[in-house]
């Protein structure tokens, strides 16, 4: 895919990812925390553009939804700019490997999505232990974690079941043909 094609793609998954959770908000303070809105652009981003487009809009979405916003708060927003980055990166780098691997498309897609969530949970525990050992006054509890994950199962649900079908009718939306699907920019 063009370059041009993807920072616009990539423009127009920040902006998404900046306005779902306004949208979330109107049915409460705790539906971010449950129905996880950011993620989704940045689950889309990796799957679609690559692990670096990926890791870009992980960076580049919590900190323009702080300056913005205020949301997501500090230190939250630290903690979600390595959740983010970790799920776009490790999404694209996995569905480049299972594609290259010759995996159907669903497949490749699916399976990436899923670890990119785990990895993404595993950056977010890491980044936490390690704001508590050198901020340990600050830190939120390691306990977070599991709060949030259990909190967040709504939003993974809906992860799941929408992240891979707008993924692949992006791509055929788009026209990708199969050297520009399995390059891994």
């Amino acid at each position: 895919m063009l370059k041009t094609k993807k920072i616009v793609i990539s423009g127009l998954l920040i902006a998404l990812n900046l306005i779902l959770p306004q949208i979330f908000h109107l049915f409460g303070q705790q539906a971010g925390k449950i129905l996880l809105p950011m993620h989704i652009g940045v689950l889309i981003a990796g799957l679609l553009l690559g692990s670096p487009w990926g890791i870009g809009v992980g960076v580049v979405t919590p900190l323009l939804g702080f300056l913005i916003t205020g949301m997501p708060p500090m230190p939250m927003t630290v903690f979600m700019v390595f959740e983010l980055a970790a799920y776009g990166g490790t999404g694209g780098f996995f569905v480049w490997l299972f594609r290259k691997w010759k995996w159907s498309n669903i497949a490749a897609v699916y399976v990436s999505l899923v670890i990119s969530m785990l990895a993404g949970r595993l950056v977010y525990a890491v980044v936490l232990l390690a704001a508590g050992f050198i901020f340990p006054a600050e830190a939120p509890a390691v306990a977070t974690v599991f709060v949030s994950f259990l909190s967040g199962l709504p939003g993974i649900a809906i992860q799941l079941v929408f992240v891979p079908l707008v993924v692949i009718a992006l791509e055929k939306l788009i026209h990708f043909n199969s050297s520009q699907v399995r390059r891994a920019e």
